[in-house]
């Protein structure tokens, strides 16, 4: 180190020490070493306070979520809408230090039994007896490790003897070695849907009884003209000939085809009337069976319509009437037949005038009635039957002289009347009237009996009601019998007639008047 000179600051001397390097070196390393260790051990508490500061950082985390996951379990497990119960085999599990939760409230609801309660008995002994075997076989299966869980809807007895049906499923505990015996039960109460199934399955089997024993099929189908079936019931073989699979979706054929062709378009007119006026469907029809038989039909359904009050199908069924038509049939032929000869009788007759007249056409009308009054007479000589055995072959020829424009009815026992259009003259009507005087002469000649035919023609422009018409024809016709004769006659008629008619009244009327004593006596003619 140098030396200087206060005054003037000149160096005037240098001061140095000698040591030996490595005595200095070792005794620098002696005076370094505890520095060390006190710093590493600083460093050493530093770090170890830094683990435990973050040890204790992590279980405080750790613990606000073990206390979030239990109060979430602790949720869980008493809110869930379903049954949750711990299971030892055949027995329920009771609180140990392992299980602070064991059954929760659900379970507990649902089978009507307490906890408490549930701990000493056996899950056996609150099993239906109907459903204990099932149980028990899959529970075999189950401890076996068969399989790792399964599912069944069992019903359970309550302490109130009554039944309760539900939804189980068994699985294994997750848990520790010491758990392994243990599994879970879950329970949904499914009474309400067991009793809306068992409302169906009964509403199905009536709907199914009903129509088994309707004498048709029922039917859902769409609005379109081949009437394309969705659904038709097990009565569509009976009725229809085809089984119900043909008409599905039109896999063989279309309904529409199996209507009779005259039908198709009424009937589909009908149903959009039907439907724009939202009215129930009534309509009969006939179909043709896959023999090739005609049916007659009674079809009652109703459109079905979406929101959009857009026709969304049709549904209804479909009746065999045929019974029905044919006695309808029956009794239409006898309200319109003579029953001992076939032809139409007075009532058809009347009905037959009413329409001609309603139509007011300008073509020339007669009628004809042949009054076989005096064969009245044969029936006490030869009895009833002869008579109207008579009566019956005289009907047959007469038919014979029937044409398009001449209709012949039977309107009383002993008097059959011809209709007669579009006639030229009166000499055409008598004409007519000579064929059947020769055949009326084969029949009753031999039994020296007559006959008188009437015929009244029909005024175009006055258009009389039948009653007066079927008067007049009827006096005329007894006017032909009262002609003296060979017992064939014809009586047309007339104006004249029809003064001597009104005479004869005047005359009966003044001498009932007189039988009265209601005038003088006097009486002019």
């Amino acid at each position: 180190m140098p030396i200087k000179d206060p005054e003037n600051g000149e160096v005037f001397a240098v001061f140095g020490v000698d040591y030996s390097a490595s005595e200095w070196n070792d005794r620098l390393r002696e005076r370094m070493i505890p520095d060390l260790v006190i710093v590493i051990s600083l460093l050493i508490l530093f770090f170890v306070l830094l683990r435990f500061w973050s040890q204790n950082f992590t279980l405080r985390e750790v613990s606000k979520k073990l206390a979030l996951n239990e109060a979430l379990y602790r949720s869980v497990f008493d809110q869930a809408p379903i049954g949750i119960a711990i299971v030892n085999d055949k027995s329920f599990a009771t609180r140990s230090e392992y299980i602070q939760m064991n059954i929760n409230p659900m379970f507990e609801q649902i089978i009507g039994w307490t906890s408490s309660e549930l701990t000493k008995i056996a899950w056996t002994e609150i099993t239906h007896q109907d459903d204990l075997e099932t149980d028990l076989e899959k529970f075999g299966q189950f401890k076996s490790g068969k399989i790792d869980g399964y599912s069944l809807e069992k019903r359970f007895l309550r302490p109130d003897g009554s039944s309760v049906w539900t939804n189980m499923k068994i699985s294994h505990f997750l848990g520790g070695p010491e758990m392994q015996p243990m599994h879970l039960c879950l329970l949904e109460d499914i009474s309400m849907r067991k009793a809306i199934e068992e409302s169906l399955t009964e509403s199905e089997r009536s709907k199914a009884v009903l129509l088994s024993h309707i004498p048709g099929m029922a039917y859902r189908c769409n609005y379109d003209p081949d009437w394309t079936m969705r659904y038709a019931s097990d009565g569509c073989v009976e009725l229809t000939g085809y089984p119900p699979e043909s008409l599905i979706n039109n896999r063989d054929l279309s309904f529409n085809d199996i209507i009779t062709p005259e039908y198709r378009d009424p009937l589909f007119k009908e149903w959009k009337r039907i439907l724009s006026e939202r009215l129930p469907f009534k309509y009969e029809y006939e179909i043709t069976t896959l023999s090739g038989k005609r049916k007659w039909v009674l079809e009652l359904a109703e459109g079905i319509f979406d929101r959009n009050d857009e026709v969304e199908a049709l549904e209804g069924i479909i009746i065999d009437i045929s019974d029905r038509k044919e006695i309808e049939n029956t009794l239409r032929y006898n309200n319109d037949h003579n029953k001992w000869t076939g032809l139409y009788n007075r009532n058809y007759l009347e009905r037959t005038l009413k329409d001609d007249e309603i139509m007011h056409t300008d073509r020339k009308k007669a009628l004809m009635c042949v009054n076989l009054s005096a064969v009245h007479s044969l029936t006490t000589a030869y009895g009833f039957n002869y008579t109207q055995e008579l009566i019956k072959k005289i009907s047959g020829s007469l038919k014979k002289l029937c044409t398009e424009k001449r209709m012949l009815f039977h309107a009383h026992e002993n008097r059959f009347v011809f209709f007669i259009k579009d006639y030229s003259d009166k000499d055409e009507l008598l004409e007519l009237s000579d064929a059947v005087i020769d055949m009326l002469e084969k029949f009753l000649s031999p039994e020296r009996a007559g006959a008188g035919i009437g015929i009244v023609e029909v005024d175009r422009n006055s258009g009389p009601d039948t009653d007066q018409l079927l008067k007049k024809l009827l006096i005329s016709s007894e006017k032909a019998l009262s002609i003296p004769g060979n017992g064939f006659n014809v009586y047309i008629y007339d104006a004249d007639t029809e003064k001597e008619i009104v005479r004869e009244q005047n005359i009966k009327r003044e001498l009932a008047s007189i039988a009265d004593n209601e005038t003088d006596g006097g009486l002019y003619l």
